[in-house]
């Protein structure tokens, strides 16, 4: 998926998702019906993947160092949403202290090596456990 430069939250999505809409949500998760890792909501698209072990919380780094603060997972996802969709959603004051804010200063692609490992521009996620392969 590809990302244009500006703001965006990374984080469990279910912080952040319309509330009554999130069993919908969900449903098309995991029936199969959207493109993998691209999740759409009305017509803007945001990235969402699954973690490796399940819940718990995990580190975002850029440039291979940790940014302050933790991604905590309670449903086994990590996202990454535009700051339009947080403000459209009115969920920024749980975005605050649920996830963590990234600014993107030029468009990039997100990768995903292999479960539980995402990148994207200098940022990267590593959910599986292993600290020798935090870039992928």
């Amino acid at each position: 998926m590809r990302l244009k430069k500006g703001k965006y939250w990374v984080g469990d999505p279910c912080y952040v998702y319309p509330g009554k809409e999130w069993s919908a949500f969900c449903g098309t998760l995991f029936n199969g019906k959207f493109e993998e890792h691209v999740a759409v909501y009305g017509t803007k698209q945001f990235f969402v993947t699954s973690t490796a072990h399940g819940d718990g919380c995990y580190a975002l780094l850029r440039d291979g160092k940790m940014v302050p603060g933790e991604l905590g997972v309670d449903t086994g996802l990590l996202s990454i949403i535009p700051q339009a969709l947080v403000r459209l959603w009115d969920t920024k004051k749980e975005a605050n202290r649920l996830g963590i804010w990234v600014t993107i200063d030029s468009d990039c692609e997100v990768t995903v090596p292999r479960l539980g490992v995402f990148t994207f521009g200098p940022y990267s996620v590593n959910t599986t456990g292993d600290e020798d392969d935090q870039e992928g």
